[in-house]
């Protein structure tokens, strides 16, 4: 396979929840792809996902597409788009080709890629996320992103042995809205503000080493909130016209210790721990009372590490568009308002 797709295409990967909204040359591209694709254009899939396999021409026409991710399926996916591709070659002479140059526009939007406000001077944490003693051997991973300025938040303002703070309560709220939260399905979900019921975190010295300053954080947060459909999608499992609610939580424990480098001003070691329990309740009628019968209910342990500065670890967080953060762009939607002027704009077949 690893020559088929090497011969035969051009091969990208991408971020889909950054793409989703439609915004700028890529966005309007990928949007164009996936709706020829294997979820089609249906309500219910723009509100929930177009990941998957798109192999496309240069102007945008689906060649084939999977969102199944074995090798053998990936493999018959491009094999597909390669007999796709002669047929179409072999039916017209008149190929579109794309310029090599990048129009100045383009070029311009590149910059406002959530890529391109990696946090230089701040610090950067690799998270992974699983179920605990537990059946599945399913597990995610994420990265967690602060600036210079939030990263001061987990330091006492004295850096002395003993002194101790309370964590700024900004960083405390980033962490259980979007990063202790149960990452470990394929669609995870966070938290909106109002849904944090417990955010807080103590940080104190433990000892201090000529320039090295030992940190001792302990913590614990609790987020709770209410899903809602207005319509039921194949996925929930439910019948009847909506519109249909759902209830998931997380409450975590957090301990972990770090290093601060003084001559450095950065973090040079940082680990971290949050283990507790995530539960979701089944999709039900608005109406309908909560029920306690068939809620799911999961220890949940999630681990926070220093991350290395590779090309790799500059992904961007999965909810970096909801941090808050300002970025230059002409359009800047959180992604249900994005969902939203879609479904209320454009036509469904």
């Amino acid at each position: 396979m690893r020559e088929l797709a090497l011969q035969h295409f051009v091969l990208a990967a991408d971020n889909t929840y950054l793409l989703r909204s439609g915004e700028g040359p890529e966005g309007e591209l990928f949007l164009n792809v996936v709706r020829q694709g294997h979820y089609g254009d249906s309500e219910e899939r723009i509100a929930a996902t177009w990941q998957g396999v798109y192999a496309f021409t240069p102007d945008g026409d689906l060649l084939a597409s999977t969102s199944i991710y074995t090798a053998e399926a990936v493999e018959a996916t491009l094999t597909d788009a390669v007999a796709a591709w002669n047929e179409r070659s072999a039916a017209d002479e008149t190929i579109a080709t794309v310029e090599a140059s990048t129009p100045r526009d383009q070029r311009a939007h590149a910059g406002t890629r959530w890529q391109h406000f990696y946090p230089e001077d701040g610090l950067v944490l690799h998270s992974w996320a699983r179920y605990l003693p537990h059946e599945t051997e399913s597990a995610s991973m994420d990265y967690a992103w602060f600036t210079a300025d939030e990263m001061s938040g987990l330091l006492p303002a004295r850096l002395e042995e003993g002194a101790t703070r309370e964590v700024d309560p900004a960083v405390v709220e980033r962490l259980a809205r979007f990063h202790v939260v149960d990452s470990v399905p394929c669609l995870p979900q966070c938290f909106d503000a109002e849904d944090v019921e417990t955010a807080e975190m103590t940080a104190r010295i433990e000892r201090v080493d000529g320039a090295r300053i030992h940190v001792r954080m302990e913590g614990r947060t609790r987020a709770a909130s209410t899903s809602r459909m207005e319509r039921a999608a194949p996925w929930m499992r439910v019948a009847g016209p909506g519109p249909f609610v759902s209830e998931h939580g997380v409450t975590g424990r957090i301990l972990g210790r770090a290093v601060y480098d003084t001559a450095s001003e950065r973090f040079v070691a940082f680990d971290m721990l949050a283990v507790g329990e995530t539960w979701r309740a089944p999709w039900r009628a608005a109406d309908a009372a909560p029920s306690s019968e068939n809620r799911q209910v999961l220890p949940l342990g999630i681990g926070f590490s220093l991350a290395a500065d590779t090309p790799s670890a500059r992904i961007p967080p999965g909810f970096v568009e909801l941090y808050g953060w300002d970025r230059p762009s002409t359009v800047r939607r959180t992604q249900r308002e994005s969902v939203r002027r879609r479904t209320e704009t454009e036509p469904v077949d």
